[in-house]
């Protein structure tokens, strides 16, 4: 048997039970608004909720300045890029390699 000698002890479970049934009441209220949304604004709640996670970037602001704005969207640009200059140099070495089995064998030449 464990005796708890913190006098509070009760008091915090049971403080702590409320912010865990208020937050489950908070999920699920927030889940029935997001069923009766169209699904548009479903997913423009999780493209903000992406970049904001992905740049750090709040879009959603209505105090975002014109050169902050430029920033953003340098960010976004930049980020994309070099996710394709990455994306191109694995899909080109996996090209590459594949040629490279194909041709092994008569040193890429035809021999007809």
């Amino acid at each position: 048997m464990v005796i708890n000698k913190d006098p509070d002890w009760d008091r915090k479970k049971a403080a702590r039970e409320r912010a865990n049934q208020t937050e489950d009441e908070q999920k699920e209220n927030m889940l029935d608004q997001m069923r009766q949304e169209s699904i548009g604004v479903i997913a423009l709640a999780l493209m903000y909720a992406k970049n904001f996670e992905e740049l750090g970037y709040d879009v959603t602001r209505c105090i975002i300045t014109a050169n902050q704005n430029t920033q953003i969207l340098e960010a976004a640009y930049n980020k994309g890029y070099e996710d394709g200059l990455s994306k191109g140099r694995r899909l080109g070495h996996e090209e590459y390699k594949r040629n490279k089995d194909l041709h092994d064998g008569n040193g890429g030449g035809f021999n007809g």
